[in-house]
């Protein structure tokens, strides 16, 4: 894992959901514009390139996370980092997995955030 390069993509998403965390959809969730949605890709792949995102699939609302960058990130960040991987699937929902067990590590959704 490159730690600076997960690192610099976490801020971007952190900034990313600061953005678009004004425009929300009926799920109550942030709901991105096209250019939110673009750049979130982008950081996404930067983060998948780095080994700080195991798998990502919008289909079955998982983001799989190596154990090691999730606690190493404070609760801020955690939270900036599922609310910007929900976003970036268009709203709805995310649970964060943890990529060795496989074990839920959190979730977003209209109701709530929570960690495991």
């Amino acid at each position: 894992m490159r730690v600076l390069g997960i690192c610099g993509a976490l801020l971007g998403l952190a900034t990313l959901t600061l953005a678009c965390g004004n425009n929300t959809s009926s799920s109550g969730l942030p709901k991105p514009t096209d250019d939110e949605r673009a750049t979130a890709t982008r950081l996404i792949q930067q983060l998948q390139a780095n080994g700080g995102l195991t798998r990502y699939n919008c289909e079955t609302h998982e983001a799989y996370i190596p154990p090691a960058v999730w606690t190493g990130m404070d609760a801020e960040h955690k939270q900036s980092l599922t609310t910007a991987l929900t976003a970036a699937c268009n709203g709805g929902s995310m649970n964060i997995m943890d990529s060795q067990s496989g074990k839920r590590l959190a979730r977003l959704d209209a109701l709530d955030y929570r960690v495991e």
